[in-house]
Parts: C-alpha cells; sequence; structure tokens
C-alpha cells in the first residue's frame, strides 16, 4: 500500500507541475480556457492543479504532451505501472521513440472532418489535393489548405505528410479515431470478398485474469502485422487502409478513481 501511494504521488507531483507550466505559459487564460486549449475536462484539469486526485496516464500524458514533453511519458508509465512499462520495452521497442503528439495537431486531430484528411497524410506515402479532393471534395481541399497554413502538415512536390514519420496521440483520442474508422470506412458491403474483417464478441471471465492474457496477444499480433506487413516493402502502395485491436471490460468501477471522467 505505501508503494502504491507513492506511485500517486510521483505521478500527481508531475502532473500538479504540467498545469502549473501551463498556468505560466498562457497567464491570459483561465484554468477552463487551458483545459479546453489541450482537450482536458475543467474538472479534471482543477482537481489536478488542487491536489485532488491521481491522475490516470491518460492525464498525465496528454499534459505532457501539451508542453511538448511527449519523452517523459514513458517515465510516467514506468512509475504507474512498472509491469506495462516492461512489457512495452520487450515487445514494443519499436514505438518507444514514437512521439505522442499534443498541442494544435492533436486539436485537429481530434476533429471527425480534419482526422479524415490527416489519416491520408499520415501514412507513408502521404496524400495529394487530388486525393483529397476526389475523397472529400472541395470542402475537404479547403480544410488541407487550413491545415497546410497552420504548419500541421507539410507538403513537398506535391505530397502532403506530417514531419514526424510515425506518431501517435493519448488513448481517448486514438479511440475517437479507431471508432470514426468503423463508423465512416467499415464497409459491410465487402463481408465476405476477402478485403476486410471485422469480429467482436463478449463473455464473462474474471477479467484479472483474461484480460491481460488477451491483451498480451493483441500487442503481439499488432506488432507483428505493423513489422511483417505494414512496414515492409513487399507491401508497400498507394492504398490507404486500417487496422485496430481493443478489449475492454463492459462493466463500470466507479469506485476504482475519483477522477472525473473525460
Amino acid at each position: 500500500m505505501v508503494e502504491n501511494q507513492s506511485v500517486n504521488d510521483t505521478n500527481s507531483v508531475l502532473a500538479r507541475d504540467c498545469v502549473r507550466e501551463l498556468k505560466t505559459r498562457y497567464p491570459n487564460y483561465s484554468s477552463s480556457q487551458i483545459a479546453a486549449l489541450i482537450g482536458m475536462s475543467q474538472p479534471t484539469f482543477c482537481r489536478i492543479e488542487n491536489g485532488q486526485t491521481n491522475p490516470c496516464l491518460t492525464s498525465v500524458s496528454k499534459l505532457l504532451s501539451s508542453l511538448g514533453k511527449s519523452h517523459k511519458i514513458s517515465e510516467a508509465i514506468e512509475t504507474a505501472d512498472p509491469n506495462l512499462a516492461s512489457m512495452i520495452k520487450e515487445n514494443l521497442s519499436h514505438n518507444i521513440d514514437t512521439p505522442v503528439m499534443g498541442g494544435d495537431f492533436a486539436k485537429y486531430f481530434a476533429k471527425s472532418d480534419y482526422r479524415n484528411l490527416m489519416l491520408l497524410a499520415l501514412t507513408r506515402a502521404g496524400t495529394t489535393r487530388d486525393e483529397v479532393q476526389s475523397e472529400y471534395g472541395n470542402s475537404g481541399l479547403r480544410k488541407l489548405e487550413e491545415i497546410l497554413s497552420n504548419g500541421i502538415l507539410l507538403e513537398t512536390r506535391g505530397v502532403i505528410k506530417a514531419d514526424e514519420e510515425k506518431v501517435t496521440f493519448d488513448q481517448d483520442i486514438l479511440r475517437d479515431a479507431l471508432a470514426g474508422c468503423i463508423t465512416e470506412h467499415y464497409d459491410v458491403e465487402k463481408y465476405g470478398s476477402g478485403e476486410n474483417w471485422l469480429s467482436f464478441q463478449t463473455e464473462s471471465v474474471n477479467k484479472y485474469k483474461a484480460l491481460a492474457l488477451i491483451r498480451a496477444k493483441l500487442q503481439k499480433t499488432f506488432m507483428e502485422i505493423k513489422e511483417e506487413i505494414l512496414y515492409s516493402q513487399e507491401c508497400y502502395g498507394n492504398d490507404k487502409v486500417f487496422i485496430g485491436m481493443v478489449c475492454d471490460s463492459l462493466l463500470h468501477e466507479s469506485a476504482r478513481s475519483q477522477e472525473v471522467k473525460q
């Protein structure tokens, strides 16, 4: 119990330090304005600011990325969950240095109509104005111009990409991105054609045993797909696809944390 309290205190101090730095960086902003700026709920931001909550990793990650300190997220994971940190180092070492995007990049990506354009640009081949217009019309082109004018994406010889080759985002943004891709891009008419695949199941289990095993298998499979297929030269092409893997509990445990849900 003492060890857990120490872990909570460490991340709580880190989060409060981030809040103080944000308040210094934006002296004319209220707490609610800063919270909106970084994509965090006002109650969560204020609880962290007042030391009234032990922040979850998502909140710590959001604060760090908003300050351009994504490199410290791995330290926060190491403190909060050593087992998870060990798993990441062992199984997902190629993602350790992937920057967690915050600021304006994350704000645009969190909006579905802008995110669709950015998803095209975040592939290895990038995207083009012709591709965007073909898929999203003149409205998409106008949004693309806005993204480019704000330096969120870069254009080189007609190819539009992000400045970083690989990026990731906070968990809430990734969740919404995956849900959006399923809703907007999964074509049920193609089912059985061999081009797409979707499976879903619920079951009653001991989640503390089962979810750890499921998560490990999903992570291993996802890593294999990335290394053997997505990043292989043999499979490289200009078609854009998405994949996603997810598991979680169907029941909420409100007593597990006093932090306000974002």
